[in-house]
């Protein structure tokens, strides 16, 4: 896993390098795996897409208190709405 942070932190690119074949097959390619958008409002970010008729494939909420939700571009390319209460720890 590699992170891209912007010097004023308010943006982060993940990559996330594809190596489970589960995951192969829910994403539909090789290579990495997905974009991930990182908001400071979940829900309103959720319910502006979903009034766009985006389709989520999956929607989670994690131990950690992180939200996400998974959908598809016009193209197919997999791409992931995050919310994570706190930022990343420095090493992450």
């Amino acid at each position: 896993m590699y992170f891209l942070k912007s010097a004023d932190d308010k943006t982060l690119i993940e990559f996330l390098p594809v190596q489970d074949e589960g995951l192969k097959k829910f994403i539909g390619c090789f290579g990495h795996s997905h974009i991930c958008f990182l908001v400071d409002d979940f829900e309103k970010a959720y319910k502006y897409l979903k009034s766009q008729s985006v389709h989520f494939r999956k929607v989670r909420d994690t131990i950690q208190g992180w939200k996400s939700a998974y959908f598809d571009d016009v193209e197919g390319i997999l791409l992931e709405l995050m919310y994570r209460p706190k930022p990343l720890e420095k090493g992450w």
